[in-house]
């Protein structure tokens, strides 16, 4: 699907919940996550998935990467920019690797 961000992996948790996860090991650009967090609001508002799951190798790097997502406070969409809420990073969750009991 072009201009389709696609997930590293989809999963179900056990009480049915559809979860997109991505695995991170270096940080992007604040504008390339500003796009990123869009079209994850929009997969999830289509359906494909309720959670956006962030996995890192450590707790160290995890941090790291909420901050740089959790800090962009606007994106685009369809060409208008919009503020981010709270409500649309709610879904999004930042986990290492190692810390399997955060995750699973």
């Amino acid at each position: 699907m072009k201009g389709v961000k696609l997930p590293d992996a989809i999963a179900t948790r056990p009480n049915g919940t559809i979860v997109s996860i991505e695995i991170k090991r270096t940080i992007k650009s604040r504008k390339r996550y500003a796009e990123i967090i869009v079209e994850h609001l929009k997969q999830r508002k289509n359906g494909r998935w309720k959670e956006i799951l962030y996995l890192s190798p450590d707790t160290t790097f995890s941090s790291k990467l909420e901050k740089v997502v959790t800090s962009i406070e606007t994106g685009r969409y369809n060409g208008e920019k919009f503020s981010f809420s709270p409500d649309h990073l709610k879904p999004f969750s930042f986990h290492a690797l190692e810390d399997t009991d955060s995750w699973c």
